[in-house]
C-alpha cells in the first residue's frame, strides 16, 4: 500500500520533485520561494500531510511553471516502463543496501559484459 492517499497524490509529489531536481533547486530554496516551512514540506513529500491548492500554486510558481500544467503532468498515467522504474526506485529507497549488493564485484562483471554468454554473437 502506498503511503499516499492516492496514486495521483504520489504523482503530484513525484512531479514536483522531478521539476525541483531539473532546476537543480534545493528543498530549502523551494520552501523559501514557496513560503512553506521545511518540516511541513517534508511531511507532505512523505505523504503524512497533503498540499492544499494555495501551496501547489506557490510551489509551481517557485519552480517557474503553471500550477495547472503541473497537475496536468501529474495526472498522466505512467507507462508500464515508468511504473517498473518507479517501483525499483521505491525499493531502493526502502533498502539502499540492495543497490550495493547488486553492484557487488560478481554482479558488476555481468553488467560490464565480462561474464556470461555473449548475446550479440550468433549461437
Amino acid at each position: 500500500m502506498s503511503k499516499y492517499e492516492s496514486d495521483f497524490t504520489q504523482r503530484v509529489i513525484e512531479t514536483i520533485e522531478k521539476k525541483r531536481h531539473d532546476k537543480h533547486m534545493t528543498i530549502d530554496r523551494l520552501c523559501e520561494l514557496a513560503g512553506i516551512g521545511r518540516n511541513s514540506y517534508y511531511a507532505k513529500a512523505r505523504g503524512e500531510r497533503c498540499f492544499n491548492t494555495e501551496e501547489i500554486d506557490a510551489v509551481a510558481k517557485a519552480l517557474g511553471c503553471d500550477a495547472l500544467l503541473l497537475l496536468k503532468e501529474a495526472a498522466q498515467e505512467p507507462t508500464d516502463e515508468e511504473r517498473i522504474i518507479r517501483a525499483a526506485l521505491r525499493k531502493l529507497q526502502e533498502d539502499p543496501l540492495a543497490l550495493a549488493a547488486y553492484m557487488s564485484d560478481s554482479k558488476q562483471a555481468d553488467i560490464d559484459g565480462e561474464a556470461g554468454p555473449d548475446y550479440d554473437e550468433p549461437a
